[in-house]
């Protein structure tokens, strides 16, 4: 497969949100491949290529194994996703790695992701310049994530909250009740998408959100700010 191309590319929360070296690149495509079910977003991909595959296969691995099958078909081929394409993102990862063993031409485009529009949302960049971290709690198992010294973004909390995965969202609000007080600002946060267009922010605190999380959904990630005058744990 030393010819064949694949193009890992990706679009924002909203269609506008596609950088001008994506769109050149999927002009060039023969086939996009995408996680994406969003019948405005084919129509206005289909602008740039007219066979658009979506993703019907469920799993990570399956996805990539699905992914991997129509690039052998269609060289070269773009697989679309949202936001950073390696940022949270398995299939893609999965896709990358498959395809690197077997030689492939692999181009990676960088994409508008939610953490752009989680910073413009919160203003994180704050007078004084503090430190941003960015945690993955969506297979949650230790408090050695949690840290209360810099103002922190944590991702997937609303996929941790669904049903089904109960063990650990309780271990982890557990966890977060005993480094931070109860009364301790919090925020579940919503970027704009095609289901929330206006986005939102709901404000909480530490002690409620285990009541607040039950609005949520996978697009949720939970903001607390750095607890002052305490030391890190």
């Amino acid at each position: 497969m030393d010819k064949t191309e694949l193009v890992i590319c990706s679009i924002g929360l909203k269609k506008e949100h596609i950088t001008l070296e994506t769109m050149a690149a999927l002009k060039n495509c023969r086939s996009i491949y995408t996680c994406i079910s969003d019948h405005k977003l084919n129509r206005f991909l289909s602008g740039f290529c007219q066979d658009i595959i979506t993703d019907k296969a469920g799993t990570p691995e399956k996805t990539a194994q699905a992914a991997l099958k129509q690039l052998k078909k269609t060289s070269p081929m773009a697989f679309l996703t949202y936001g950073n394409p390696f940022f949270l993102s398995m299939p893609a990862y999965l896709l990358w790695k498959k395809a690197s063993v077997l030689g492939v031409k692999i181009r990676t485009l960088e994409g508008i992701s939610s953490i752009d529009a989680l910073f413009n949302l919160l203003r994180l960049s704050g007078e004084d310049l503090r430190d941003v971290r960015l945690v993955n709690v969506g297979g949650y198992k230790t408090r050695r994530l949690l840290r209360t010294d810099a103002d922190t973004l944590y991702f997937m909390v609303g996929w941790l909250a669904e049903k089904g995965r109960g063990l650990n969202l309780k271990k982890f609000l557990a966890d977060l009740g005993r480094v931070y007080p109860p009364g301790f600002p919090a925020a579940l946060v919503n970027c704009p998408d095609s289901r929330l267009r206006s986005g939102r922010v709901v404000e909480t605190t530490v002690g409620k959100l285990g009541k607040a999380l039950r609005s949520s959904d996978q697009a949720t990630t939970l903001f607390i700010r750095k607890l002052e005058g305490r030391p890190a744990v």
